[in-house]
């Protein structure tokens, strides 16, 4: 598990969970199927977490999981998180509120960002 930014109570509990081991990005290793975890993601395109992502989708492993994310996207700008804990407006938490009959529906769309995409180590 790869964890990009600062380290988080979660973080290690999720580790921990998954019996993988937390390193940094500079461990990123595409044989071993990673799981990208950041609490939030950076702002910006020069900071490391679009060209992980983009390593990750181009070779259709892993999956990257952000804690919180904003809801708004800037113009030009794309959601490079597969799974998302909980969106935010202006920094504040949204409810919690999950739809689990749309999360189903997305998922099983053959055009879903994960479509094809392998989540387990070979």
């Amino acid at each position: 598990m790869i964890l990009f930014g600062p380290e988080f109570p979660a973080s290690t509990d999720l580790a921990d969970r998954l019996g993988a081991p937390l390193v940094s990005p500079a461990a990123l290793d595409l044989a071993a199927c990673p799981l990208i975890v950041g609490l939030r993601p950076p702002p910006g395109t020069s900071d490391g977490w679009n060209d992980m992502v983009a390593k990750l989708t181009s070779q259709q492993i892993g999956l990257v999981l952000a804690i919180e994310h904003p809801s708004e996207v800037g113009a030009g700008a794309a959601v490079t998180t597969d799974v998302i804990g909980v969106l935010t407006d202006g920094g504040t938490r949204r409810e919690r509120a999950p739809n689990p009959a749309q999360a189903l529906n997305e998922a099983k769309n053959p055009g879903a960002r994960l479509a094809g995409r392998r989540l387990r180590p070979s």
